[in-house]
C-alpha cells in the first residue's frame, strides 16, 4: 500500500497500477484486489475473506473504470472519503440514449401531433386507390389491336408497387374485344402493359368516343378508365338507299350512296369512284362519281341530275353502285317499278 497527498491507495500486484484503497478491482487490468480499505464514513462491515485473483469480463472492466475517479485524484488531508465521491454509475449505453434525445428534439421542433402522424403514416403506407388506364394511339382505328397499359396508383398518385390483385376489363363498345383477366405479380411493381399480340387483345370496333375500364375483381371501387376516339376503318361495302319501294315507271328520283367499314361504321375517309348500273336495261343512271373528303363517306345524287336515276321497265329491279377500282366494295337496293 502507498499514500499520495493524503489519499490511500493500493498497488495492483499484477500490473502495478495504483487504485483507491476502497477498490475491489484494479481499474487498469480488472484483477480482484484483496482486503479493500473501508473508509471511516462507510458503514462498518466484516471484511470479506480473501479471494483468489480472477479476471472479469471486458464490459465489467469498463463499468469499473467509469465508477471511480481517475488515478491521482487528491482529497483533503485527514479524510478517508475521496473528493467528489459518487456511487458507481450504471454501464453507459450510447445508442438508445441518442435515439431518445433525437425523438425528444424532433417532437420539440415539429410537435407531438406531427411526429405521431409521420409514425402512423409509416405504419400505414397508402394502398392502391385507383388505376390509370392509357393507350398510345389517338385516334384509335376501328378493328386494330393496340397496347393498353394499366398503372396502379395510391391515394397520393404514386405507383402502388406492391399491388398483386386481379383486374377485369370491359368497354362501352359492345363490339369490342378486351384482354383476359390478369393477376399482377410482384415483378410488375404496379405497372403492366398488355401487348397488341395478346389473344384476345384490345380491339375497339365502334366509331366515336369509347371507354376502356379496368376493375379489381375483389374490390369494385378500385378501378380506372380511359376514353378514346375510335376512327372508322377503310370502306368495305357501299349501301344504296333512298329509292321508292313503288317506283312509277319513267320517273326520276334521288338516290344516296354510303360507304361503310367492316364494322358498320360510316367510312368517312372514303374517296373512291363509284359506278351505277341496274337490272332494268332501259334505265338511266347517274354518271360515275368520285367521293371527296367533304362527303365524309356519304353522297346524295339528286333527281335533278342529268342524267339522273330513271327506271322504265315494270317489275322488280335493282340499282347498284360499285367502286371502280375495288369491285368487292359494292351495294344495291331492289325496287318495284309500276
Amino acid at each position: 500500500m502507498s499514500r499520495r497527498a493524503g489519499q490511500k491507495y493500493v498497488t495492483c500486484p499484477h500490473c502495478g497500477a495504483q487504485a483507491p484503497a476502497i477498490a475491489t478491482f484494479c481499474p487498469a487490468c480488472g484483477l480482484g484486489l484483496s482486503s479493500p480499505q473501508v473508509p471511516s464514513w462507510a458503514s462498518p462491515i466484516a471484511p470479506a475473506a480473501p479471494q483468489p485473483p480472477q479476471a472479469i469480463a471486458p464490459d465489467d472492466q469498463t463499468a469499473l473504470q467509469d465508477s471511480y475517479p481517475p488515478q491521482g485524484l487528491d482529497q483533503p488531508q485527514g479524510s478517508d472519503q475521496p473528493q467528489d465521491y459518487a456511487p458507481p454509475r450504471a454501464r453507459r449505453v450510447g445508442l438508445p440514449v441518442r435515439v431518445v434525445l433525437a425523438v425528444i428534439g424532433l417532437i420539440a421542433c415539429m410537435g407531438a401531433g406531427t411526429v405521431l402522424g409521420l409514425w402512423l403514416d409509416s405504419l400505414n403506407a397508402p394502398g392502391p386507390a385507383s388505376f390509370n388506364v392509357s393507350l398510345v394511339i389517338h385516334p384509335y382505328p376501328a378493328g386494330s389491336t393496340h397496347v393498353v397499359t394499366v398503372r396502379v396508383l395510391d391515394s397520393h398518385g404514386n405507383t402502388a408497387t406492391g399491388y398483386t390483385g386481379t383486374i377485369h376489363f370491359d368497354s362501352s363498345d359492345k363490339k369490342a374485344s378486351v384482354p383476359a383477366d390478369y393477376t399482377f405479380t410482384s415483378a410488375d411493381k404496379g405497372l403492366h402493359a398488355f401487348a397488341a399480340s395478346l389473344k384476345p387483345g384490345l380491339v375497339l370496333r365502334t366509331a366515336g368516343s369509347q371507354s376502356i375500364t379496368a376493375t379489381d375483381k375483389a374490390r369494385s371501387s378500385l378501378k380506372g378508365s380511359a376514353t378514346i376516339t375510335v376512327a372508322p376503318g377503310p370502306a368495305k361495302t357501299l349501301r344504296v338507299s333512298g329509292l321508292l319501294s313503288q317506283w312509277p315507271a319513267g320517273s326520276t328520283h334521288s338516290v344516296k350512296v354510303t360507304a361503310y367499314d367492316a364494322y358498320g361504321n360510316v367510312a368517312t375517309g372514303y374517296t373512291g369512284t363509284v359506278h351505277f348500273d341496274s337490272s332494268d336495261t332501259k334505265a338511266s343512271v347517274p354518271a360515275n362519281y368520285t367521293f371527296s373528303a367533304a362527303d365524309g363517306g356519304v353522297h346524295k345524287f339528286s333527281n335533278a341530275l342529268k342524267p339522273g336515276l330513271t327506271l322504265r321497265t315494270p317489275g322488280s329491279c335493282w340499282v347498284r353502285a360499285t367502286d371502280l377500282k375495288a369491285a368487292s366494295i359494292t351495294g344495291s337496293q331492289t325496287v318495284t317499278v309500276k
